[in-house]
């Protein structure tokens, strides 16, 4: 019997039908490469449907579980697979963006701290009685790859409760930056620069002045100093805005 190997995809935070390519281009196109490189395999793909990216966590992730339950029963009935817990054809891969891969994790990790009700002749055992079926789980999920998920910089809580407000300041934050470019740098876009001292004093645009001497400086190097000297306060916000979503 041939296995399946599911690739199943997850958006993040606001994202949607369009997240993994226009008609889910990039889904397919990874499906194809896999199956190029396993071809003794089943490869299909599942996309999980847009979802509400705030709320409970625990409730995203319990939701989630449920559909990819259903969805590899149904795979597993088709296959006449004889014991899918035990010997399952069916194994996926969760491929998270963002929230996705946090809810990806969270659905391993209850996925593998469930015990199974029953032992091997059928009969319900003691919670104390030892068993070999404590790594076994359905759906068995082979793997997690997650693109852009902030594992170690932000806690779940934040992202189920919190990350609306943070992309909400940011896209403001972002918007008043853009309006700061174009009034600093986008005012005489049709001058040409012309190479001499004004412009070899100049400096980056992407750097922060450096610290006055301790003497003080003099009015003609206030003048000199970079644009940035006043609106780094609201860049360094605007930047640990992003960095949060």
């Amino acid at each position: 019997m041939k296995k399946t190997l599911i690739l199943c995809f997850i958006h993040g935070f606001k994202g949607g039908d369009d997240t993994f390519g226009e008609g889910y281009e990039f889904t397919e196109h990874l499906r194809s490469l896999v199956e190029q490189a396993l071809p003794k395999l089943n490869v299909q793909v599942l996309v999980y449907p847009k979802y509400e990216t705030r709320g409970d966590l625990g409730n995203c992730v319990s939701r989630f579980r449920d559909w990819l339950q259903e969805k590899v029963i149904d795979i597993e009935v088709e296959a006449g697979t004889s014991s899918p817990t035990v010997d399952p054809s069916v194994r996926t891969i969760l491929i998270g963006h963002s929230m996705g891969g946090i809810v990806a994790a969270e659905t391993v990790i209850g996925l593998t701290s469930d015990k199974p009700i029953y032992s091997e002749d059928g009969v319900e055992k003691s919670a104390q009685t030892p068993t070999s079926f404590n790594s076994l789980m359905f759906p068995y999920v082979q793997g997690v790859l997650a693109f852009d998920t902030p594992y170690l910089g932000i806690s779940p809580g934040v992202v189920a409760h919190g990350a609306e407000g943070h992309y909400t300041a940011a896209s403001a934050a972002m918007t008043q930056l853009s309006g700061l470019g174009t009034a600093l740098w986008g005012a005489t876009p049709n001058k040409s620069a012309s190479p001499g001292p004004a412009n070899a004093s100049r400096a980056p645009v992407a750097a922060l002045p450096a610290p006055s001497s301790p003497g003080g400086t003099t009015t003609q190097q206030q003048q000199q100093q970079s644009p940035w000297a006043k609106w780094g306060k609201i860049a360094a916000i605007a930047g640990g805005d992003v960095g949060n979503i």
